[in-house]
């Protein structure tokens, strides 16, 4: 057994199910604690997904026009394993890739063996709020976050077709959450800073091509399905200051649109000065405010205090050593997380929910920041007289 575990492979496959276990069993005993019920983008994305599964159409009838490909990927989940085991295992099985892309990254791209203080920060991240209970909902977080650990890792590693795989996962983020677009900007930064065997003008052309493989068919599924209509609407919804049912009243999606827009332009124009004001709070407030607060508005019998505090010190902790294991390489990701935080608090409705996205990318950065200072800390080792 132990020759076998000696393979990097399998012993990353090992030990990634061990980090898996605590999150498994603290999952399970959430849901014989709390019975589930739906919260958040529930109403939005299990209808959507089970459109997919039942008569793989792309549904227009939700409060949101959305991108599609969540909505497909979750469908096809429960197509298979059916509503409430299909989103536990995508969830699950998001969680899982990602502590062994961690694991992965501390072999090869900071050449450490995953043991001892390295272990501590996927433990905390499996056992974290965020993961534990954002799991419980259709939110489609997790699968950017995911999508940022796999950047990075690309990103660290030259290999034939490296700009053909950060172009597929560019393009999977836009076609998840628009936001998620912003993913373009650690992985251009990546492939121009560390270039691999290709030339820098295949290697754009390369990121180009892998974009559009994931962009286009979606775009045309959309349009077919669809019609020629606008591709995501939540925008509008979130730069208005529309109660769901005046956003409902507006009309149809484009109808709706467009007086979102307008709401939020006469907004923004009446007091442009305290509408700015108004955004560098929330831009605080959102940094601070724990993501798992919402929670309270679907669970009021979880322990919210001991919740927060956990929260805070899982994501500051992560925040804090992935501040210290930065690279210059590395400053892209943080302009992809400011990307995630403005475009929260920009508008005057503000969720909180993204802020499970900042998790993912901090880990593996944390981990270099772990090790760097490990390295500072360690006495030096003197030669023998």
């Amino acid at each position: 057994m132990r020759s076998i575990l000696r393979t990097p492979s399998l012993r990353r496959f090992a030990l990634s199910l061990a980090l898996l276990a605590p999150y498994l069993l603290g999952r399970a005993w959430i849901a014989s604690t709390w019975p589930h019920h739906r919260g958040f983008d529930d109403f939005d994305h299990i209808p959507a997904a089970l459109e997919w599964a039942s008569h793989f159409r792309l549904t227009s009838d939700g409060l949101f026009l959305r991108v599609p490909l969540w909505h497909v990927l979750l469908g096809s989940f429960f197509l298979v394993f059916g509503v409430q085991t299909g989103l536990f295992v995508l969830q699950a099985g998001i969680l899982w890739t990602t502590l062994f892309a961690y694991l992965m990254y501390v072999e090869r791209a900071l050449g450490r063996e995953a043991r001892g203080l390295l272990l501590l920060p996927p433990l905390a991240f499996a056992l974290s709020p965020q993961s534990l209970l954002y799991g419980r909902h259709a939110v489609n977080e997790p699968f950017v976050g995911l999508l940022s650990v796999a950047v990075i890792v690309a990103g660290a590693t030259a290999f034939r077709g490296r700009a053909v795989v950060l172009g597929l996962l560019c393009g999977a983020g836009a076609m998840t959450k628009t936001i998620a677009a912003a993913l373009l900007i650690p992985a251009l930064t990546y492939l121009l800073a560390r270039p691999g065997p290709e030339s820098r003008l295949r290697a754009l052309a390369g990121l180009a091509g892998g974009i559009a493989a994931v962009v286009v068919p979606f775009v045309a599924l959309h349009v077919v399905q669809r019609g020629p209509v606008l591709m995501d609407t939540t925008a509008a919804y979130t730069l208005s200051t529309f109660e769901p049912r005046q956003w409902v009243a507006q009309g149809d999606h484009m109808a709706r649109h467009a007086a979102g827009m307008k709401a939020w332009r006469a907004d923004i124009t009446g007091d442009p000065a305290g509408y700015l004001a108004g955004f560098a709070e929330r831009f605080a407030t959102w940094w601070w405010r724990p993501g798992s607060s919402d929670f309270a508005y679907f669970y009021r019998d979880y322990p919210h205090s001991i919740l927060r505090a956990w929260d805070h010190v899982v994501l500051y902790s992560l925040l804090l050593l992935a501040a210290v294991g930065t690279c210059r390489r590395d400053l892209s990701m943080w302009a992809f997380l400011a990307v995630i935080a403005v475009g929260c608090t920009f508008p005057r409705q503000t969720p909180y929910s993204p802020k499970l996205i900042l998790v993912y990318p901090t880990l593996l950065l944390a981990a270099a920041g772990l090790v760097r200072l490990v390295d500072r800390l360690a006495p030096p080792i003197r030669a023998a007289p």
